[in-house]
């Protein structure tokens, strides 16, 4: 990873874990059905270390990341990663970004996915992106 500055940043690897892996999904159908964003290997928990959320829609409308395949993160809340109101007026970064400490981020159970959706469904482009380390 490059900083702003230039300069290379090293994250400490956590014992037993795999390197950071990136998922990532756009939604440009009916964004409130539940996607997947990322599916760990066999028997593997998926760790979040960042979550991110892009929409270009000027409506207003919730995003919500969350482990395993329920309808939405109400399903069961114990599953929840992060919600966030989404909304664009013209900017070009992630209007969402959630970042937990190295090692130290929400933990799905064994074989979870990582699972998005909308509050209401987003004819325009959102994008949603993960890392994470399976452990």
């Amino acid at each position: 990873m490059v900083s702003q500055s230039g300069g290379e940043q090293r994250f400490p690897s956590v014992a037993g874990a795999s390197e950071i892996i990136s998922g990532s999904v756009s939604s440009d159908s009916d964004s409130s059905t539940r996607a997947t964003v990322a599916t760990p290997n066999s028997g593997k928990k998926i760790r979040i270390v960042q979550i991110m959320a892009w929409t270009l829609s000027a409506t207003v409308h919730r995003v919500e990341f969350y482990f395993d395949t329920g309808a939405n993160g109400q399903s069961d809340r114990t599953k929840v990663i992060g919600s966030q109101v989404l909304d664009s007026d013209g900017t070009g970064g992630p209007n969402m970004i959630l970042t937990f400490p190295d090692g130290a981020g929400p933990i799905g159970a064994a074989d979870d996915v990582i699972s998005v959706r909308t509050s209401t469904n987003i004819s325009t482009s959102n994008e949603f992106e993960v890392h994470y380390r399976e452990e």
